[in-house]
Protein backbone atom coordinates (compact mmCIF):
# COMPACT_ATOMS: atom_id res chain seq x y z
CA UNK A 1 0.00 0.00 0.00
CA UNK A 2 1.02 3.71 -0.62
CA UNK A 3 1.35 4.57 2.87
CA UNK A 4 3.14 1.43 4.58
CA UNK A 5 6.48 2.71 3.12
CA UNK A 6 5.51 6.35 4.09
CA UNK A 7 7.70 7.23 6.78
CA UNK A 8 6.42 11.16 7.13
CA UNK A 9 3.31 12.52 9.28
CA UNK A 10 -0.24 12.61 6.79
CA UNK A 11 -2.50 15.53 7.18
CA UNK A 12 -6.06 14.65 6.50
CA UNK A 13 -8.69 16.62 5.10
CA UNK A 14 -12.35 15.68 5.16
CA UNK A 15 -15.98 17.09 4.34
CA UNK A 16 -19.28 15.81 4.23
CA UNK A 17 -22.36 17.13 2.56
CA UNK A 18 -26.03 16.47 1.51
CA UNK A 19 -26.74 15.75 -2.31
CA UNK A 20 -30.20 17.28 -3.51
CA UNK A 21 -31.38 13.68 -3.25
CA UNK A 22 -31.05 13.71 0.19
CA UNK A 23 -27.76 11.75 0.29
CA UNK A 24 -25.35 12.49 2.91
CA UNK A 25 -21.62 11.93 1.49
CA UNK A 26 -18.09 12.38 3.43
CA UNK A 27 -15.05 12.26 1.37
CA UNK A 28 -11.69 12.38 3.05
CA UNK A 29 -8.38 13.27 1.52
CA UNK A 30 -5.15 12.55 2.36
CA UNK A 31 -1.62 14.79 2.22
CA UNK A 32 1.42 14.17 2.46
CA UNK A 33 5.29 14.79 1.19
CA UNK A 34 6.91 12.05 -0.34
CA UNK A 35 10.46 10.75 -0.69
CA UNK A 36 11.29 13.04 -3.28
CA UNK A 37 9.81 16.21 -1.45
CA UNK A 38 6.98 16.51 -3.67
CA UNK A 39 3.65 17.51 -2.03
CA UNK A 40 1.35 14.13 -2.60
CA UNK A 41 -2.97 14.51 -2.50
CA UNK A 42 -4.37 11.45 -2.63
CA UNK A 43 -8.69 10.94 -2.21
CA UNK A 44 -8.44 7.59 0.03
CA UNK A 45 -12.39 7.85 0.94
CA UNK A 46 -15.83 8.37 -0.69
CA UNK A 47 -18.40 7.37 0.70
CA UNK A 48 -22.45 7.59 1.53
CA UNK A 49 -22.84 7.93 5.44
CA UNK A 50 -26.08 8.15 7.13
CA UNK A 51 -25.79 11.32 9.08
CA UNK A 52 -23.39 14.27 9.92
CA UNK A 53 -23.03 13.19 13.56
CA UNK A 54 -19.98 13.72 14.68
CA UNK A 55 -19.02 10.27 16.15
CA UNK A 56 -20.05 8.46 13.17
CA UNK A 57 -17.55 10.85 11.08
CA UNK A 58 -14.73 9.95 13.52
CA UNK A 59 -16.08 6.37 12.85
CA UNK A 60 -15.50 6.27 9.43
CA UNK A 61 -12.11 8.09 9.46
CA UNK A 62 -10.63 5.77 11.85
CA UNK A 63 -11.96 2.97 9.77
CA UNK A 64 -9.89 4.80 6.54
CA UNK A 65 -6.90 4.71 8.55
CA UNK A 66 -7.23 1.35 9.64
CA UNK A 67 -7.85 -0.18 6.04
CA UNK A 68 -5.01 2.23 4.31
CA UNK A 69 -2.37 1.43 7.23
CA UNK A 70 -2.29 5.32 7.94
CA UNK A 71 -0.70 5.48 11.33
CA UNK A 72 1.13 8.96 11.51
CA UNK A 73 -1.96 11.48 11.38
CA UNK A 74 -0.46 15.02 11.72
CA UNK A 75 -3.68 17.13 11.39
CA UNK A 76 -6.90 17.46 10.07
CA UNK A 77 -8.40 20.02 8.90
CA UNK A 78 -12.55 20.07 8.72
CA UNK A 79 -15.25 23.28 8.16
CA UNK A 80 -16.38 24.39 11.55
CA UNK A 81 -19.55 22.45 11.58
CA UNK A 82 -20.25 21.19 15.30
CA UNK A 83 -20.42 17.98 14.30
CA UNK A 84 -16.06 18.41 13.16
CA UNK A 85 -15.56 19.31 16.89
CA UNK A 86 -17.22 15.99 18.20
CA UNK A 87 -15.53 13.62 15.45
CA UNK A 88 -12.26 15.30 15.83
CA UNK A 89 -12.53 14.47 20.03
CA UNK A 90 -13.17 11.09 19.22
CA UNK A 91 -10.19 11.01 16.85
CA UNK A 92 -7.69 12.25 19.56
CA UNK A 93 -9.37 9.79 21.82
CA UNK A 94 -8.63 6.83 19.52
CA UNK A 95 -4.88 7.75 18.48
CA UNK A 96 -4.36 8.52 22.06
CA UNK A 97 -5.24 4.57 22.85
CA UNK A 98 -3.16 3.65 19.59
CA UNK A 99 -0.18 5.09 20.93
CA UNK A 100 0.61 7.22 18.09
CA UNK A 101 -0.69 10.90 19.36
CA UNK A 102 1.70 13.53 17.75
CA UNK A 103 1.76 16.05 20.97
CA UNK A 104 -0.94 14.29 22.41
CA UNK A 105 -3.39 15.60 20.07
CA UNK A 106 -2.97 19.10 20.91
CA UNK A 107 -2.53 20.57 17.23
CA UNK A 108 -4.69 17.36 15.38
CA UNK A 109 -7.94 19.75 14.82
CA UNK A 110 -7.77 22.41 11.85
CA UNK A 111 -10.08 24.56 11.02
CA UNK A 112 -10.41 25.48 7.31
CA UNK A 113 -9.43 28.95 6.61
CA UNK A 114 -11.82 29.24 3.25
CA UNK A 115 -14.58 28.24 4.84
CA UNK A 116 -14.04 30.58 7.95
CA UNK A 117 -13.51 33.23 5.45
CA UNK A 118 -16.60 32.15 3.87
CA UNK A 119 -18.20 32.70 6.63
CA UNK A 120 -17.00 35.73 7.42
CA UNK A 121 -17.70 37.45 4.17
CA UNK A 122 -20.92 36.23 4.18
CA UNK A 123 -21.92 37.86 7.67
CA UNK A 124 -20.62 41.31 5.98
CA UNK A 125 -22.85 40.27 2.92
CA UNK A 126 -26.28 40.25 5.03
CA UNK A 127 -24.96 42.81 7.35
CA UNK A 128 -25.24 45.26 3.84
CA UNK A 129 -28.18 43.43 2.74
CA UNK A 130 -30.13 47.07 1.89
CA UNK A 131 -26.98 48.96 0.64
CA UNK A 132 -26.18 45.69 -1.74
CA UNK A 133 -30.29 45.67 -2.34
CA UNK A 134 -30.49 49.14 -3.56
CA UNK A 135 -27.08 49.28 -5.67
CA UNK A 136 -28.53 46.23 -7.64
CA UNK A 137 -31.53 48.26 -8.12
CA UNK A 138 -30.18 51.33 -9.58
CA UNK A 139 -27.63 49.02 -11.83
Amino acid sequence: MVFEKHRGSVCLTTDTWTSIQNINYMCLTAHYVDESWNLKKKIINFCQIFSHKGELIGKMVERCLLSWGITNVFTITVDNASANDVGIRFLKRRLRTWGISLLDGEHLHMRCGAHILNLVVRDGLDENKATISRIRAAV
